[in-house]
């Protein structure tokens, strides 16, 4: 190897990855504002109080409220949504599993299709996610990495492992023997 391929390599290994944000449906104006509307919790109780607001004006009003869950006030596990003091719907991040694997079996027609699964699973693992949500998603990492055979899967895999992972996961990671 010459030294721009030995220079370009180890830059590659020294990227500092950005977290990929939500999509804002509460815009922030400013850097105060960034700070609280960027949460998903601001994000779920301003789309119910959009809700409630648009079903007001169709001539169906409700007392929406929601229920988030969980240990970190910013980020919930879960959710119930009640309407006129009853539960109408609730959800976790095993929901969003669900829906993430239904996707990739849906979506995936060729090889490179999963690389934007494995993104998605690495941000999971990377996110607070709940310890059985971060387990299907190194399942659904390993997966795409060692089933599939994506090199993208592989590298993310090894960039994890090389920044520390949780011990208890690690093993899910591993490439079949």
């Amino acid at each position: 190897m010459d030294n721009f391929s030995v220079s370009s390599e180890r830059n590659f290994h020294n990227l500092a990855a950005k977290p990929k944000r939500i999509h804002l449906l509460d815009k922030p104006s400013g850097y105060a504002s960034s700070m609280v509307k960027s949460s998903l919790s601001h994000q779920m109780r301003f789309t119910v109080q959009k809700l409630e607001e648009e079903l007001c004006v169709a001539g169906n009003p409700h007392v929406l409220q929601i229920k988030l869950l969980g240990d970190d006030s910013r980020e919930p596990s879960s959710w119930k949504l009640f309407a006129d003091g009853a539960c109408v719907a609730d959800g976790s991040g095993a929901f969003v599993m669900d829906a993430i694997d239904q996707g990739m079996i849906q979506a995936c027609k060729t090889w490179g299709d999963h690389d934007a699964f494995a993104d998605i699973a690495e941000a999971i693992v990377l996110s607070k996610a709940a310890f059985d949500i971060k387990e299907r998603a190194y399942q659904m990492l390993s997966y795409i990495a060692w089933t599939v055979g994506r090199f993208h899967a592989q590298h993310l895999i090894e960039g994890m492992v090389a920044a520390g992972v949780d011990p208890m996961l690690e093993d899910l990671l591993s490439a079949p023997a």
